[in-house]
């Protein structure tokens, strides 16, 4: 093959390509990061409270193998309850951790299914308001 032969040339360049482009589809792409803040002032469900909010939350998400997709999160919310009259008492503080694990992944183009869990705890100052939670899950969703 001579340099100077362009249908030769082109010819090796396009043997050359699909290879090139099998090799961009397995790159790893870095975590795709998230995260936000809030606060708060709501009506409480108890008479003459009102309660006032804080909180924040952070994740990641991360594809894996080409073939999964994973969420991470993470977040805490803080929560007063405050009296809005002088005749009421109030001073309860909650604090809830959250946890958050997704992982999915697509079935027949149009369709996926995940697995997810979620761990929640609240800590309060005030007796018989504090849980833990644990829960799993399964997602089942198509697209028309």
């Amino acid at each position: 093959m001579r340099i100077g032969n362009s249908a030769a040339v082109a010819s090796a360049i396009s043997k050359v390509r699909p290879m090139e482009r099998q090799s961009n589809i397995n790159r790893w792409k870095p975590p795709h990061s998230r995260s936000g803040a809030n606060r708060s002032v709501a009506p409480s469900y108890f008479t003459s409270q009102i309660t006032r909010g804080d909180g924040w939350t952070a994740g990641l998400d991360q594809r894996l193998l080409q073939e999964f997709h994973l969420g991470l999160s993470f977040g805490q919310q803080k929560t007063s309850y405050l009296a809005t009259a002088s005749d009421v008492s109030a001073g309860r503080d909650d604090k809830v951790n959250s946890l958050g694990v997704r992982l999915s992944t697509t079935i027949l183009r149009k369709g996926s299914i995940a697995v997810l869990y979620q761990n929640s705890h609240d800590t309060s100052n005030v007796g018989g308001y504090g849980f833990s939670s644990q829960q799993i899950g399964f997602e089942l969703s198509y697209r028309f």
